[in-house]
């Protein structure tokens, strides 16, 4: 499962301790998680009857959080790490707050509405597989956005509504609020849960519409999706 929170943590480095030990103790939880003072944001896998107290462990942190998850067929991560880090996500920019990022649409709705999209992520990411009509940022690292972000928008409509995605939607949440905060755009919509969310969806309906999303998914993990859920994952070590 995915898992992040943007929340004011007091102290982040016993934060991790702490969440990390919540997560040991249920013993069968692997991943990579990084805590710092904006809040969390990793991955975890774990057994189908510990999600409640896996969302526990993370509550008693950063309080409620949503676990984007898909069933897998062996463990996409090897050993369990929770590291305290400056960022949560890693971003070059000041503080922003992170609250105010857009309205978060879920699947069904972006599949209906989303025109001209702006794909977040990285190029080696958007060069296999993104939405129809999607525009990429061409960047290396999410770091680099900002300035791609302000030239390719430069002559957008700051009222038209303005669609954003990325793999899980984290990376739509800091881009979100730059968008708004620093640029001015006024209706930014996040694909909630990202393309991952959006493959969830098609492959839950008895019948499906086609897709609006072709190529495949980059995965930063190990992740094996059942037959029904994805077209296969690309592999890379953690960003």
């Amino acid at each position: 499962a995915n898992v992040f929170k943007f929340a004011n943590v007091r102290d982040p480095a016993a934060g991790a301790v702490r969440l990390a030990a919540a997560l040991a103790s249920l013993r069968e939880v692997l991943g990579s998680v990084q805590v710092a003072a904006e809040g969390v944001n990793g991955g975890v896998a774990y057994p189908s009857e510990l999600e409640a107290a896996v969302a526990e462990a993370f509550a008693d942190l950063v309080g409620a959080v949503r676990l984007n998850a898909d069933e897998t067929r062996t463990a996409p991560y090897l050993a369990l790490r929770v590291k305290h880090r400056p960022k949560a996500l890693a971003d070059g920019l000041g503080r922003l707050d992170w609250t105010d990022c857009g309205e978060a649409i879920n699947a069904e709705r972006w599949h209906r509405e989303s025109t001209d999209p702006i794909d977040v992520r990285n190029s080696y990411e958007s060069a296999l597989g993104t939405f129809a009509g999607a525009q990429p940022l061409h960047t290396e690292t999410f770091a680099d956005s900002w300035p791609h972000l302000e030239t390719l928008l430069a002559r957008r409509d700051r009222a038209a509504p303005l669609y954003l995605f990325c793999t899980s939607g984290v990376r739509c949440v800091k881009a979100g609020a730059y968008l708004k905060q620093r640029l001015g755009f006024c209706d930014v919509r996040r694909l909630q849960d990202g393309i991952v969310g959006y493959e969830r969806w098609l492959a839950s309906r008895d019948q499906p519409p086609r897709s609006i999303f072709t190529g495949e998914t980059f995965l930063f993990d190990r992740r094996r999706y059942l037959p029904r859920a994805a077209p296969p994952a690309i592999l890379a070590p953690p960003p």
